[in-house]
């Protein structure tokens, strides 16, 4: 049986090493996710050889094994879940492991729109070329033309005022489960940013941050945008660190992931609006009924 246990910093080597070389486009197996999500998810790890197995304690699923071969890693889990008496479920099925994946007549595989990652071409979000970008040129032009604005990469001097920022979003819209979850996600990600390797950008006027974004380069391709949040009552803000961000960070870059909407409505009309080049399909794998036994 797997042993697991919670995910921690010391465990990023362990993981660069069985994922060096691997192309894995969707958020959830890059370390810093994991580690930014692990106390909202109860991100837990276990290791068995060389294969590396990830549980979301808080929800009881898991994601894809990493190692050599991740279809062997997955009779380790399918045994792993018989002995303990428990149903099988996987979440974030990337692509390429589902198609081999869908072999095996023992799994039912399904598709999870809402846990799509919206993947962006870089020069896309920089330059806004076109017809298609002209609202997005518009707004940027609105909020400059009404704002002193100033963007400047995060800086550790920064975290008590974004913090702030994130307390004040929150009483606007509501801290429901979801969001005090992120917002432990965020407070993550600006106290271990450095660490991690990840990069941020605030955007002031008048001095004080009106918006805030964490995201990092995962290699010489893609770039991640974990996080953007910004001040109510600054509209037209979101597309102006939007674009700075691209801009500053990942300007040498091809590819920008931008994470999924989780299916909502407004969330999903905004990252629709920048015209993703495609859309990283995850799926949902669970055994056929009778195959738990």
């Amino acid at each position: 049986m797997l042993q697991f246990r919670a995910i921690t910093m010391e465990d990023r080597q362990m993981f660069e090493q069985l994922s060096a070389g691997k192309q894995i486009l969707a958020c959830e197996y890059h370390f810093a996710h994991l580690f930014l999500w692990k106390d909202a998810d109860e991100i837990q790890i276990a290791r068995d050889g060389s294969d590396l197995f990830f549980k979301e304690h808080r929800v009881g699923c898991y994601l894809v094994p990493m190692g050599p071969d991740p279809i062997l890693a997955m009779e380790k889990l399918v045994s792993h879940c018989k002995e303990r008496g428990e149903n099988l479920v996987v979440y974030s099925g990337y692509q390429e492991f589902v198609e081999k994946l869908s072999a095996d007549d023992r799994f039912v595989i399904r598709h999870e729109r809402n846990y799509d990652d919206y993947l962006y071409a870089a020069s896309d979000l920089i330059l806004l070329p076109g017809k298609k970008y002209h609202g997005k040129r518009g707004h940027i032009a609105k909020f400059l033309r009404e704002h002193e604005a100033v963007y400047a990469p995060y800086s550790p001097s920064d975290l008590e005022e974004c913090l702030l920022l994130e307390e004040a979003w929150m009483m606007e819209k509501g801290a429901g489960e979801a969001e005090c979850a992120e917002a432990g996600a965020i407070k993550n990600a600006l106290e271990y940013g450095e660490v991690l390797g990840l990069s941020g950008g605030v955007l002031r006027v008048g001095g004080k941050i009106v918006a805030f974004t964490v995201g990092q380069r995962v290699n010489d391709t893609l770039g991640i945008v974990h996080f953007e949040k910004c001040l109510p009552g600054f509209e037209g803000a979101y597309p102006v660190i939007h674009q700075q961000f691209a801009a500053h960070t990942f300007s040498d870059l091809l590819y920008i992931n931008r994470q999924d909407d989780m299916g909502l409505p407004g969330l999903r009309r905004a990252k629709e609006s920048y015209h993703p080049i495609r859309m990283i399909q995850k799926y949902k794998i669970t055994l056929r009924e009778g195959e738990e036994d």
